[in-house]
């Protein structure tokens, strides 16, 4: 009845639903967490994984998943280590037991000691439930695999793994209401060929191209351990400067703390983005130039990585489109200017790179934007093979 909470949760999300209560900020940012006991629990380099949870909607449905991502990590060089509570759970027909090759560390253990684990571990590989808050709370990347949520009911992780092609998001469809005492839940197609539909249909390769996005974790380039911190190995790799990864231009093959700090700016941006859609232009400035810092300091660090480039360029355009929307003109222009000149470089020195031309005209179109507020005349604004727009990309790429 929407008397004590006043938005719905299946809306804005379960984290959120207390800061409307409450009618504070709502900007998510993780807790600082002080664990009695922060030594490393085993040395070789691991990954956590929890598998079970309270009902079948929330499993990852596919038979063969957990298996085949087990190995490809075992494979990789990792150590896979389940940490939840029990080794086997479900109800009637369905049950669900600990992966075949991963390390029993299930049971009734302290919270505490569940945090260690995922601190040190290289990723955690979860499902919607409480290990992967805890995972996201302590610093360590998180891929969760989820169906029935929309990936607005959790907290942001660039790892998310969800099949928008089959039947999505129920849990946070306004028209369903969620069964507690119903284990197999599946509003729309319970007992039908296509119940479960929206796990079952992620694979396990869609699981492993979202670990080898995680900066460190690569097929080939399991981390060597130093005191608390994971070292690549591989880190001196040249990578090829015209074939920037596929999440948004983000390089692999770099320092833990280099993707921790990549995974905060993924954070400020993701939030000035949710700030932008709701018109506090404020906020989203904040976090947009928060986000813009931490990627400035990495480019500045190894100014030879386009990935580093390239991302600046995007969060410069969108504090220029952020400028414009306040009508600061000449603050969007110059931030628009200095994207273009990141992306006329990168052009430049990786002339056959279609994203690289495509991010040159985008950074064209938003100046001619500009400019056409200030009332000037728009001329060619660039030459050459780079010029052709495409313009018909989304503000939020």
């Amino acid at each position: 009845e929407f008397v004590h909470q006043p938005c719905d949760f299946r809306q804005v999300g379960l984290h959120r639903t207390a800061g409307y209560i409450l009618g504070v900020d709502l900007a998510e940012a993780p807790p600082r967490i002080a664990l009695a006991d922060d030594s490393r629990p085993i040395a070789e380099p691991f990954v956590c994984i929890a598998v079970q949870s309270t009902t079948q909607s929330k499993y990852w449905n596919n038979p063969d998943g957990w298996r085949d991502v087990v190995d490809y990590l075992k494979q990789t060089g990792y150590r896979v280590v389940c940490i939840d509570q029990k080794r086997v759970h479900g109800r009637g027909r369905g049950w669900t037991y600990i992966p075949q090759g991963a390390e029993d560390e299930t049971g009734d253990r302290p919270l505490q000691e569940r945090a260690r684990w995922l601190k040190h571990a290289a990723a955690f590989i979860g499902l919607s439930s409480g290990l992967s808050w805890l995972a996201w709370a302590v610093g360590t990347p998180v891929v969760l695999i989820s169906g029935f949520t929309h990936p607005s009911n959790e907290f942001t992780t660039p790892y998310r793994v969800i099949n928008y092609h089959a039947c999505n998001s129920c849990w946070n469809d306004v028209r369903l209401r969620f069964d507690h005492t119903d284990f197999f839940w599946c509003p729309r197609h319970k007992d039908t060929p296509r119940q479960f539909e929206c796990t079952r249909l992620i694979t396990s390769d869609q699981v492993k191209a979202m670990l080898q996005r995680i900066p460190g974790l690569q097929a080939g380039c399991a981390p060597a351990v130093t005191g608390s911190v994971h070292a690549v190995p591989c880190e001196t790799r040249p990578r090829s400067a015209s074939k920037p990864s596929a999440n948004g231009g983000m390089a692999t093959g770099v320092t833990v703390s280099a993707g921790e700090l990549m995974d905060r700016a993924r954070v400020h941006i993701a939030q000035g983005d949710r700030d932008a859609q709701q018109g506090d232009l404020v906020n989203a400035l904040k976090n947009y130039r928060e986000g813009s810092a931490i990627m400035r300091r990495l480019s500045e660090a190894d100014n030879r990585n386009a990935g580093f480039q390239r991302d600046l360029s995007v969060v410069r355009n969108r504090i220029g489109a952020a400028l414009l929307a306040q009508g600061d003109l000449q603050g969007a222009i110059e931030e628009h200017r200095s994207s273009l000149a990141i992306m006329e470089r990168l052009t430049a020195e990786n002339p056959d790179n279609i994203e690289f031309r495509r991010d040159l005209a985008w950074c064209n179109a938003r100046i001619a934007e500009v400019l056409r507020a200030q009332g000037r005349a728009v001329d060619r604004l660039a030459s050459g093979p780079a010029a052709p727009a495409i313009t018909n990309r989304p503000e939020t790429r």
